[in-house]
C-alpha cells in the first residue's frame, strides 16, 4: 500500500507513508512464537483505509488485483463505497471512499435528532433501537444578557 520500512528493533517493525504532518505509521509486533490469531472478543475485525474519491478507490482496486490478491467488487454502503481484500497474513482490509458521506440522508446542521440506518439495516431497526444506549445532546447555551 505504499508504506516503506522505517525501523526494526527486536520484534518490532515500523512502516511509514507520507511526509511531515501528513506522515502515518504502522507498527507491527512480530511474535512467531504465538499461535495464529482467531476472530474473537478483543481481536481486530478489519482495518479500514480511506480513499478520497471513486477514482482513487478504483486505482487501488486495480493495483490490489494486479498484485494477485482477491479483491471484492465495489460495494455501495449508502454512505460510502467499499472494497475488501485479505492481505497475505489474513487480515481483512477495507478501502472506503469519503463520498457520499453521512449527509446523504440528512444535513449536518441542524444536528441529527433521530437514528439513520442504511437501507439494508432498516428491517432490524426495532432491535437496533432496543439495544442502543440512549444519547443525550447538550442543550444550547442560553444567553444571560
Amino acid at each position: 500500500m505504499g508504506f516503506q520500512l522505517f525501523n526494526e528493533q527486536g520484534d518490532r517493525v515500523r512502516y511509514v507513508i507520507g511526509s511531515d504532518s501528513a506522515q502515518a505509521a504502522v507498527d507491527i509486533l512480530v511474535r512467531a512464537d504465538l499461535p495464529c490469531a482467531r476472530t474473537s472478543a478483543g481481536s481486530v475485525q478489519h482495518i479500514a483505509w480511506r480513499a478520497a474519491d471513486d477514482l482513487s478507490q478504483i486505482a487501488w482496486r486495480e493495483k490490489i488485483a494486479e498484485a494477485g490478491l482477491n479483491v471484492t467488487e465495489i460495494i455501495d454502503r449508502q454512505y460510502f463505497r467499499s472494497i475488501y481484500y485479505r492481505e497475505p497474513g489474513g487480515i481483512l482490509f477495507e478501502i472506503a471512499t469519503d463520498p457520499p458521506c453521512f449527509t446523504v440522508d440528512e444535513p449536518i446542521d441542524p444536528p441529527a435528532t433521530k437514528l439513520m440506518l442504511p437501507l439494508w439495516l432498516e428491517p432490524n431497526r426495532g432491535h437496533i433501537e432496543q439495544v442502543l444506549p440512549p444519547i443525550s445532546l447538550p442543550s444550547p447555551m442560553v444567553s444571560l444578557t
